[in-house]
């Protein structure tokens, strides 16, 4: 997903007027008198900007402050926003999805992104290559979400199964805790989800567990290791609606189905199973 048509032009309206800004105090554009002109430089005359204007960001809080592009209020709080840029010595492109892009941090603790495009998706301008994908980029706040700044360099990098592995992983963890960042600004907090467990569900869950335990007597060696794996079952479903924040109990419990389990396979070979 993109920002819209008008707000990916108000970034750049923003942006540029920044990066001239920037190039004018720092003196890296001798020959540069215009915004207009500074558009039409080089990607590695603009390159140089970017990277001065990331290193000393006293110049971002000096341009909102006196403001010389005339800006609205609203404009000049976007662009001192952007002081709070990251700015990882790369990032991953783990995952397009629908709503954004997935961008996990280089540095650690690793962090997980929700990321716009701007005119076209981040697919495109990263030339559809394969992901996991390496990229050099910059992430920035802008309306409660958060975009790149514009320039996008991806690493022709392969990944073996390990690696992709493993950000799969730091990706389903940040997924399953909500812990995937969606904005930069202070201001605006995701809504934190309560997880309610329905009384209906947890009479049932309890019921089962209950009538689990009345499997006493059984038939066979196997039936009594499968009746063991039951019981042990339903505990942990009772656990899950009763306690779900109880972690370690949770762990211990499945730690017990996964014994139960290794004992049934040893019983089923006692009785000539894999023979």
């Amino acid at each position: 997903m993109n920002l819209s048509h008008e707000d990916a032009k108000l970034f750049f309206k923003l942006m540029w007027q920044l990066r001239f800004y920037v190039g004018q105090q720092l003196k890296l554009l001798p020959k540069i008198n215009s915004v207009e002109e500074y558009i039409e430089t080089p990607i590695e005359q603009k390159h140089k900007v970017r990277e001065a204007m990331y290193q000393k960001r006293h110049l971002i809080e000096k341009f909102s402050d006196e403001n010389p592009a005339k800006f609205s209020a609203e404009e000049i709080e976007i662009v001192r926003g952007w002081t709070k840029a990251i700015t990882d010595e790369y990032f991953c492109i783990f995952r397009y999805l629908k709503r954004h892009a997935i961008f996990m941090s280089s540095s650690e603790p690793v962090q997980v992104y929700a990321v716009l495009g701007l005119f076209e998706p981040i697919e495109h301008v990263a030339g559809y290559q394969p992901t996991p994908l390496l990229v050099r980029a910059v992430l920035l706040p802008f309306k409660g979400c958060i975009i790149y700044d514009g320039m996008l360099a991806p690493y022709p990098i392969m990944f073996g199964s390990g690696i992709r592995g493993s950000y799969n992983e730091t990706y389903m963890r940040a997924k399953q805790r909500g812990a995937i960042i969606e904005s930069l600004d202070p201001q605006v907090v995701a809504p934190v989800e309560i997880k309610k467990i329905s009384s209906e569900l947890q009479s049932v869950v309890n019921a089962v567990a209950e009538l689990s335990e009345k499997l006493r007597k059984a038939d066979s060696k196997v039936q009594s290791q499968a009746f063991s794996i039951l019981k042990q079952s339903a505990r942990l479903a009772q656990l899950t609606v009763n306690d779900p924040d109880n972690l370690d109990e949770l762990y211990k419990s499945g730690k017990r189905i996964y014994k139960a389990t290794l004992q049934f396979e040893k019983v089923l070979e006692r009785e000539g199973w894999g023979e």
